[in-house]
């Protein structure tokens, strides 16, 4: 699955990701899906590890649950943890993504479940995130890079799982 930046696609075509991650947004009851919908803001999905490709029964990316927000602490452990090739740089514009990340409960491993995640505004990446692109390939215009997470909290609505969206 490929992504063409902003630069190399032709107006009105979204990145296939975007399509991707719209209908998971659509999903997900995310009050903010205008901003995917009207192209003000790209999304992408963030699976693959350096160190585990897609093998979600080995990532190591964790989103702790917090009990006293209700919200998760979304974190990149070690550098074998690191979300690969995914479309994070702020080429393009403001970017979220939908990452998979192992829930953790009171310390008890939930299984993998995905979360909402802004990485970018118009004025660089957020807090907490962490982005080196990958050199540039030749005759492939997509910006490739290499993301981390260092205890970005999210609130509970960022959450895929009915449960802790509705707070219970």
């Amino acid at each position: 699955m490929t992504t063409v930046d902003t630069a190399h696609r032709p107006a009105g075509h979204p990145p296939v990701k975007s399509g991707r991650v719209g209908v998971l947004l659509v999903n997900l009851g995310t009050p903010d899906g205008t901003d995917y919908t009207s192209m003000r803001r790209t999304g992408t999905f963030l699976c693959t590890e350096l160190e585990h490709g897609n093998d979600a029964a080995l990532l190591e990316t964790t989103a702790a649950h917090d009990r006293a927000t209700g919200g998760f602490v979304l974190h990149t452990p070690n550098p074998g943890a690191q979300k690969f090739m995914p479309n994070t740089s702020t080429t393009g514009g403001p970017k979220s993504a939908l990452v998979a990340a192992r829930l953790l409960t009171d310390g008890q491993d939930q299984g993998v479940c995905l979360f909402l995640v802004p990485l970018s505004d118009e004025f660089g990446h957020l807090p907490g995130i962490h982005v080196r692109r990958l050199p540039a390939r030749p005759g492939t215009p997509v910006d490739h890079c290499v993301t981390a997470f260092d205890q970005v909290r999210l609130p509970r609505e960022r959450g895929s799982r009915r449960d802790f969206r509705k707070g219970t």
